[in-house]
């Protein structure tokens, strides 16, 4: 049987607006594909019918790859996201959580299995997920016999498990098992990377009727459980220990909707995790762009590391990049996080310089060595704090005093 790497994505009316999407596959291409083989492995985005075959062959020329996209409303078996589930909401906490995040919730735990019978492994990624590191995670599943393996645990908040406890206990009951103990923290893995023994849990009668009662309840529209606390539930009342791989640290990425880095190693500069990084938001330009590509100048700043780059000039004579922060700051600190999947060479010789008023610069630093991005402990660090009297800036400049290309992905400036 082949296996399958999914996602559940959205459309958009702006090609442009797949950027998320379009990062997300590269990292794939990158970083999966290497480790889980290309032969027997399908790539499928699942979507609501709402991104058109233009936008499909768009997304695939930049990203590099051959997805399949499935529209779970039209495509057989039409089970994702059915509309006559969709019941009012009764967690007033809830509520800020549409019809459609309610349907995602539902798809990830029963819904998929069902457009996926002909595989045997199925790896979810989701569209702000971007992979920075993987083992060869199909075949290390053969080989211990883990069922679901996943980056880590998390605890889901108290509001999204109303009734959670009640449902398990009387599912349990009626199945005639015996009734287990509430954990003192329900929590699950961390579904937004996961990966799933599909064959397994298809073959289980227990999981089978676990999902039809979570449907038959209603209570994933009703109280918007997540599918992260049901998959904890099942996993911890339903499966051996030593088959499941809910802490692999060697599945790294980068979580772009909560900001956050999954098993990451240390930048070496936590400090600065105190400081205000005054970058975020601001209008950032270039002194060229290159060809073909629609690189964003301000991307570089949108507080959102890709792990890849977020702007790429030309090869032009002295190419530059600046930001402007609106106001002058004395700057405690600079960090810049280098393009992190190839040629991060070319950023040697780059000279950091501050102005006041955009007519004249001053260096601050010039960069004489090579360093590192999202992952890499050797990011572009400046401490300027035990300065007598720190740079000041309004705007801060980025160029190579060469012919070249400059292309980075993230530039934090702190005061």
């Amino acid at each position: 049987m082949r296996n399958a790497i999914t996602g559940l994505v959205r459309g958009y009316a702006d090609p442009g607006s797949y950027e998320a999407l379009i990062r997300r596959n590269q990292h794939i291409r990158l970083h999966v594909l290497p480790a889980l083989g290309t032969a027997d492995t399908d790539l499928i985005l699942f979507h609501e019918g709402n991104i058109p075959e233009s936008h499909q062959q768009y997304i695939n020329a930049r990203s590099g790859l051959a997805c399949q996209f499935v529209d779970v409303r039209r495509t057989a078996p039409g089970t994702g996201f059915d509309p006559a589930r969709e019941v009012p909401n009764q967690v007033p906490e809830m509520g800020g959580f549409r019809s459609g995040y309610r349907h995602m919730c539902h798809f990830w735990f029963v819904d998929f299995f069902d457009y996926l019978k002909d595989y045997r492994y199925a790896a979810r990624i989701d569209e702000d997920c971007a992979v920075m590191a993987l083992p060869d995670v199909f075949t290390q599943m053969q080989a211990h016999g883990w069922v679901f393996a996943s980056g880590g645990v998390i605890p889901e908040t108290d509001t999204a498990i109303i009734g959670l406890a009640e449902f398990v206990h009387f599912f349990r009951a009626r199945q005639r098992h015996p009734r287990a103990p509430a954990p003192a923290v329900v929590d699950g893995p961390m579904t937004n990377l996961m990966f799933v023994d599909l064959a397994h849990f298809r073959a289980d009668a227990n999981f089978t009727a676990f999902q039809r009662a979570v449907t038959d309840s209603g209570m994933v529209y009703t109280h918007r459980w997540g599918d992260l606390p049901l998959w904890g539930e099942y996993l911890r009342l339903y499966v051996s220990p030593e088959r499941l791989r809910l802490d692999w640290t060697d599945i790294r990425y980068y979580h772009g909707s909560h900001r956050q880095m999954v098993n990451a190693a240390g930048s070496g500069a936590e400090w600065l995790q105190s400081l205000r990084n005054i970058a975020v938001g601001k209008q950032a330009r270039c002194n060229s762009n290159y060809p073909g590509h629609p690189s964003n100048p301000s991307a570089a700043v949108n507080g959102n590391p890709s792990g890849l780059f977020a702007f790429h000039t030309d090869n032009t004579p002295e190419p530059t990049w600046e930001v402007d922060l609106e106001a002058v700051h004395a700057l405690k600190a600079v960090r810049i996080l280098n393009r992190g999947d190839a040629c991060k060479e070319r950023a040697v010789g780059l000279v950091v310089e501050v102005s006041a008023d955009r007519r004249s610069y001053a260096p601050i630093h010039t960069q004489t060595t090579p360093f590192g991005g999202l992952l890499d402990p050797d990011a572009l660090v400046l401490d300027f704090r035990a300065l007598a009297s720190q740079p000041a800036a309004r705007y801060l400049r980025l160029r190579l005093p060469r012919s070249d290309y400059l292309h980075l992905d993230q530039v934090e400036i702190y005061a």
